[in-house]
């Protein structure tokens, strides 16, 4: 069960900066037993939450995918902050992926491989799959692109994908469509991101 509530911010260090509307997980709970984010009355804007006022979230998921959820959630984002470069959504997607190195200190390389080898998804991701956000083109026989944020799927039936909002973020639940839009507003001239992912 996760416990989410709405929000638009990106980061507790960038208070100001503003996305579309998703929900935020405050709170995980796995067998009767809640974990709480990090909130005090000194947070930034944004940060602060009241754990009465989070709406209750039951997700259709594996036993597996909920302990990766879990224990994430517990290393990132219930305890103190230490830096704001301890994760980001590349790091969140490689977890919950199993991927191993995920856990290690350093953040992870852009999985630009997904670009390169993927395929380009039209509707939602399988629970737990890794889709990558990025343009590509095709040149010299072969794809070459940058992968800009990383999100992991909900499932095939759910237009909702779960991903770390950005460098020190949020975890976050939102639609597909309004992360596309996002990427496309911000970070393209041409509306060319797409998601990406590779063959299951």
């Amino acid at each position: 069960m996760l416990h989410t509530v709405p929000s638009v911010y990106l980061t507790p260090m960038l208070s100001v900066e503003k996305m579309a509307p998703y929900r935020r997980v405050v709170g995980i709970e796995v067998m009767g037993e809640a974990t709480w984010a990090i909130s005090g009355p000194d947070q930034a804007e944004g940060d602060h939450y009241e754990p009465a006022e989070a709406a209750p979230l039951a997700l259709d998921a594996s036993p597996l995918f909920g302990a990766r959820l879990a224990a994430f959630f517990k290393r990132y984002l219930a305890a103190e902050r230490k830096s704001q470069a301890d994760y980001n959504c590349h790091r969140f997607a490689h977890w919950m992926g199993g991927i191993e190195g995920s856990d290690v200190f350093r953040l992870l390389s852009p999985p630009d491989h997904i670009l390169k080898q993927g395929h380009e998804v039209e509707g939602s991701l399988p629970l737990g799959a890794h889709g990558v956000i990025g343009s590509r083109v095709h040149t010299h026989g072969d794809y070459h692109g940058l992968a800009k944020h990383s999100v992991v799927g909900l499932g095939e039936d759910n237009p909702d994908c779960i991903q770390v909002t950005a460098l020190g973020g949020y975890l976050a639940i939102a639609s597909y469509q309004d992360v596309l839009g996002e990427y496309n507003k911000h970070y393209s001239v041409a509306n060319i991101n797409r998601l990406f992912a590779l063959p299951a």
